[in-house]
């Protein structure tokens, strides 16, 4: 009797008398002395509109997963075209510059060179940010290296070379403090080129005696290092400093609303933070925190990654 079935419950379909189909659940308890069988308890509970509620709940998910996707993939799309925007439009511009040189007479060899040279890098770095964008979706890691954080900046100056000259920008290098971090070369540069190319946005109504752009390397924590960004333009409107980092959120007639939004994710990736804030003498401020490398970060192992200022 050890085996004995004591309760019974199944959920079935039942056809009512006016042709209405119905789902209940039928339970029986049986006794626990068989010889009682003439006590049987039995309840059937129409559960229709609670199957029906479910069944609306799962296709509701399903649009609702569906919307996700076409969100995500909206959003992917607008971020590969707000990271590749600049190192293509790079590529174009010393492409030109390039058959500017040869069709000099005589042809300026080593300047074409120099141009053609500056194309390539854009080249490759636009087909490094598509990579790591690749990579995310597929769910792979990053590639951290250990990286001379000074070197770094000044290599990213070195690409924004063009944009900076074309606006008549005088771009300003305050390190106080060195050191290394532990981060992905191409994002954290990514990271950079987007505060700097919007720094010279933000001036772009600014007389050229007052364009400048300041980049700093400094901080007091022992763990930690700040990298600053300032502008001379017009500052932030308080009203939408909560805002600045809000996916699609952009003051720009022609923008996009991604870099800040993808600029905060990549720092908080790498364990650090960015913020922004109105600079007391003018203009903006954007600061980057980045834990400094130690001896326990499994990059270590080999040796400083020193990339080459341009």
């Amino acid at each position: 009797m050890s085996n004995q079935v004591h309760n019974l419950e199944i959920e079935t379909k039942l056809l009512r008398h006016d042709g209405r189909e119905v789902i209940v659940v039928f339970y029986i308890a049986f006794p626990d002395d068989a010889a009682a069988y003439d006590r049987v308890a039995c309840a059937m509970i129409d559960v229709t509109h609670r199957e029906q509620a479910k069944e609306a709940l799962l296709v509701a998910q399903g649009e609702l997963a569906r919307a996700s996707r076409v969100a995500t993939v909206g959003a992917i799309s607008a971020s590969i075209a707000h990271e590749v925007n600049q190192p293509i439009g790079a590529v174009v511009m010393f492409a030109q510059a390039c058959v500017r040189w040869l069709q000099t007479s005589p042809p300026d060899l080593a300047a074409a060179t120099k141009a053609a040279e500056r194309a390539v890098e854009h080249s490759v770095r636009a087909s490094q940010i598509i990579q790591r964008t690749r990579e995310r979706l597929k769910g792979g890691g990053k590639r951290p290296e250990i990286l001379d954080l000074g070197e770094l900046v000044l290599d990213v100056v070195g690409l924004l070379e063009r944009e900076t000259t074309s606006s008549a920008t005088t771009v300003r290098i305050d390190f106080a403090r060195s050191g290394s971090v532990v981060a992905d070369k191409v994002e954290l540069q990514q990271v950079i080129a987007n505060l700097i190319t919007n720094g010279l946005h933000a001036m772009k109504d600014v007389p050229d005696a007052s364009r400048e752009i300041t980049l700093q390397i400094h901080g007091d924590d022992s763990e930690f290092l700040k990298v600053s960004v300032r502008d001379h333009g017009t500052g932030i409107d308080e009203a939408n400093i909560m805002k600045l980092f809000t996916p699609f959120f952009t003051t720009k007639g022609d923008g996009m609303g991604m870099g800040l939004a993808i600029c905060k994710t990549i720092v908080e990736a790498h364990g650090g933070s960015l913020s922004a804030r109105n600079h007391g003498e003018g203009g903006a401020i954007f600061e980057i925190v980045l834990p400094i490398a130690t001896s326990g970060d499994p990059a270590a192992a080999s040796e400083i990654v020193h990339v080459p200022a341009q």
